[in-house]
């Protein structure tokens, strides 16, 4: 798995779990189980499962043994890019904010506290500022560069959904302003979002504003689960007829 992690080679790193994980049920101790955990984790980040990466690794916080692979600094480093990324705003704060081990580590890590807690307490303009020193560290980390333009993209996405989804319409100047950035471009940024399907709102540009549709995407959620019901009734109603012949 080392070796793997060392040449970012995914095959190996993947058939060393595979190898692995039959030898772990059959009765490893805790210290080893952990580091199989751990390094799964490692492998979920190189292909992009961050979701799978975030359970891991939160619930290694308080466990965390595999200082020959890493430094606990790094492992804390991971968790919280990953976490911010997949985490429910609630569950940021539980797992990660109020984390006594988080606390402490990010202690000495002003640029990924401030990070981690300005997108939580709404502080866009420095959530920007640190999202592109984040974006620095990603491109420096071997784990990390391959993803780094993708994990930027999702988390310029939930800061301005974050934002937007606390407001019947918006207004780009306010919101330009709140990210520190100007009103083309973050009228260009929404407007490429909208189109891609990432951000469900519309761009009003007579009155310079953002506009929240969520019944509009209601309607569309009820209109298919009418289809789908009278899909349902005809299926119904032509079981009837056979049983009745």
């Amino acid at each position: 798995m080392r070796l793997g992690l060392f040449f970012m080679d995914l095959d190996l790193m993947q058939r060393s779990l595979q190898q692995a994980e039959p030898l772990v049920e059959l009765g490893a101790d805790w210290q080893s189980r952990n580091c199989f955990n751990f390094n799964k984790a490692l492998h979920c980040i190189a292909i992009r499962n961050f979701d799978t990466a975030t359970d891991l690794l939160v619930s290694a916080i308080a466990t965390f043994v595999c200082t020959e692979i890493m430094a606990y600094t790094d492992f804390i480093k991971y968790t919280v890019l990953c976490g911010a990324l997949t985490l429910k705003r609630g569950d940021v704060k539980k797992l990660l904010i109020d984390n006594p081990e988080i606390q402490q580590a990010l202690h000495y890590n002003s640029t990924l506290r401030e990070y981690l807690f300005s997108l939580h307490e709404c502080e866009y303009r420095l959530f920007y500022q640190r999202l592109a020193d984040i974006e620095v560290m990603m491109k420096e980390d071997m784990l990390l560069h391959p993803h780094y333009r993708y994990y930027i993209k999702e988390m310029r996405i939930t800061a301005y959904d974050q934002l937007l989804s606390t407001y019947m319409s918006l207004g780009v100047p306010y919101m330009a302003s709140q990210f520190g950035v100007s009103e083309e471009f973050i009228e260009d940024e929404v407007s490429k979002f909208i189109a891609a399907g990432r951000l469900n709102y519309k761009i009003d540009k007579v009155s310079a504003k953002i506009v929240n549709v969520p019944l509009e995407k209601n309607s569309e959620v009820f209109k298919a689960v009418i289809k789908q019901g009278d899909l349902l009734l005809n299926h119904i109603h032509k079981l009837g007829r056979v049983i009745n012949i």
